[in-house]
């Protein structure tokens, strides 16, 4: 029996809980991400979450600021282009949307 045999066999890819928290994201409103926040939407314990894809979690919950200023009194906060992308590439229409909006 090898190591690498060990434990259940995984139901989901790490793509598939990247895809998911990405939606899970974007439907509450750009809250930060966290394990049991993750759990209580998708019914995936909290355990898997973040021994899988911490690292993308933390991705998700970092925000792109991007700091010009107005009149040295205002800054700028922009969407993540990336995260915008992945959420809608297979709708290209709400992209459009997404990005006028900005």
């Amino acid at each position: 029996m090898s190591i690498n045999n060990r434990g259940r066999k995984s139901q989901f890819t790490d793509e598939e809980l990247k895809l998911m928290a990405l939606d899970v994201k974007f439907r509450n409103n750009q809250v930060k991400l966290t394990p049991s926040l993750l759990e209580r939407d998708t019914s995936i314990g909290r355990n898997t979450w973040s021994r899988r894809i911490p690292e993308y979690i933390a991705e998700l919950n970092r925000p792109v600021i991007k700091s010009r200023s107005l009149n040295d009194i205002e800054d700028i906060a922009l969407p993540n282009i990336d995260i915008m992308y992945e959420k809608f590439k297979q709708k290209p229409e709400q992209l459009k949307m997404e990005l006028i909006s900005f």
